[in-house]
């Protein structure tokens, strides 16, 4: 009997609908707590070293259930594969997850949001394993995209899909956790790849997006402001759609603000960010959707399968303080602890055009969590 196999994504659609799923993660415990499995409903999990399968597997099988299916998962494949075929000769019930971890962590989801502006489509696109977000925007044939990962097929194919031409691609700042395809889908599709000019000796290439320029899609008024909110790093820029519909990159999440302390002036960039967030983003309305870059917790999948927030919620529930001032502000960010994103300095070097990275070294670099936030 052949080895019966899962992907990725049919191991997330079962966790979606609520399917009881239990796993073996054969990692080492410390990448297992580090980073696993995670979907809308959670998983039941055991983590068993896969070395210990092969100095005695009845022993590292003991604890194992015997009247559920068990999805094997290790880092790549390779391991998974072999300890299933050792499970199934024990008579127990499982299946092996096709490319481990690295297959999870490149799995993205397409969600259409539900917007209220005739002839506009707008879709999130959900890195499930990294908690990274992107966004693609269409009207009347033309379309933009905003922080796509460098999978760029799956942009192309939407595109291709809902008969649209992406005619702009942006990012919202140089990302510290995953090797944006920004450039590359840029010139596979002939669009124009903006992002707003702050290191001007990068050898990055682009088209500088102007504070408060207006991009528009089409024939019909939609319009795409982009504001320059910087504090998560100098140049990071967020963008408003039809007045309605907050793209903010990394300066606010769901659960809280862009982390300034990477450039090493986290004071300054913390000043910045609080400029932007309470003085630049002020007047958004309380109905303005907030579509973050990125989200730390499945919890944050809410409403049509959707990471988002309004600012009336933001307001509301104290994750941005009405009555905050400055120095606390910058205070509270400068005693945070939270532990920087692996790999982000080579990560932005890729970013930023000063190095090549093949596709082994970038599936590494990526390997993990996200850690852009600092979470209220």
């Amino acid at each position: 009997m052949s080895l019966k196999t899962v992907s990725a994504r049919m191991v997330f659609d079962e966790l979606d609908q609520g399917q009881p799923v239990v796993i073996l993660d054969l990692r080492a415990p410390s990448e297992f707590e580090e980073w696993r499995i995670s979907g809308p409903h959670q998983a039941k999990f055991y983590n068993v070293f896969y070395g210990d399968f092969f100095e005695d597997e009845e022993e590292a099988a003991a604890q194992l259930p015997k009247d559920q299916e068990i999805t094997v998962v290790c880092a790549k494949g390779g391991a998974s594969a072999a300890v299933a075929e050792i499970l199934e000769q024990l008579g127990y019930q499982v299946r092996h997850m096709e490319g481990g971890m690295l297959a999870w962590s490149q799995l993205h989801v397409a969600r259409p949001i539900p917007v209220i502006s005739d002839g506009l489509k707008v879709w999130q696109i959900n890195r499930v394993g990294k908690g990274c977000l992107s966004y693609v925007v269409a009207a009347q044939g033309e379309g933009l995209v905003v922080d796509p990962s460098r999978m760029t097929n799956l942009y192309e194919e939407l595109a291709e899909q809902h008969g649209f031409r992406i005619r702009y691609v942006i990012d919202t700042h140089i990302h510290a956790d995953h090797i944006s395809g920004a450039r590359t889908l840029a010139n596979a599709v002939g669009a124009s790849y903006r992002l707003t000019q702050t290191y001007p000796d990068a050898p990055l290439r682009y088209e500088p997006l102007q504070d408060k320029e207006i991009l528009r899609l089409g024939n019909v008024q939609v319009e795409t402001l982009s504001i320059h909110t910087p504090g998560h790093t100098p140049e990071s820029t967020s963008l408003l759609i039809n007045n309605r519909y907050l793209i903010s990159g990394d300066t606010i999440f769901v659960q809280g603000v862009g982390r300034p302390d990477l450039g090493g002036q986290t004071a300054k960039w913390a000043q910045d960010l609080f400029e932007s967030i309470y003085v630049r983003l002020a007047h958004l309305q309380n109905d303005t959707w907030v579509l973050p870059a990125h989200y730390q917790s499945m919890d944050e999948i809410k409403e049509h399968r959707l990471v988002f927030t309004t600012f009336g919620h933001l307001r509301a529930t104290e994750k941005i303080k009405t009555n905050v001032g400055a120095y606390d502000f910058v205070r509270n960010i400068m005693q945070d602890s939270t532990p920087t994103p692996p790999n982000y300095e080579k990560i932005v070097d890729a970013n930023m055009g000063r190095i090549d990275l093949d596709m082994e070294t970038a599936n590494f670099l990526e390997i993990g969590p996200n850690r852009c936030a600092l979470v209220h």
